[in-house]
């Protein structure tokens, strides 16, 4: 995709790369380890838990990636705990690795 023209309004009202089977990954395809998800989320902590929009899609996701997962987010929008501050839930799955600059 080389512009935003070809973006699809998702159920959550987020504009989204339109669905396609060749890029999805299938846990039980040779060496699946290898790939890595990048989650987007509105706050990150040191522990890797997020703050998303609320649908539970990537946490349901997280629980079953066999990668590498990596949210990435500017530094204002990194706390350090929270946990601390009540916003994680016991469904929620933190990242491995959270890079911010």
């Amino acid at each position: 995709m080389t512009s935003f023209d070809g973006l699809v309004r998702s159920s959550l009202g987020v504009d989204e790369p339109p669905a396609n089977p060749a890029t999805r990954i299938d846990p039980t395809a040779p060496d699946p380890a290898h790939a890595v998800a990048l989650v987007p989320g509105l706050a990150f902590d040191a522990q890797g838990y997020r703050i998303g929009y609320g649908g539970g899609y990537y946490d349901a996701f997280l629980a079953t990636f066999p990668g590498t997962t990596v949210g990435l987010c500017r530094r204002a929008q990194l706390a350090e705990s929270l946990c601390a501050q009540g916003a994680i839930e016991p469904h929620d799955v933190p990242v491995q690795t959270v890079i911010s600059g």
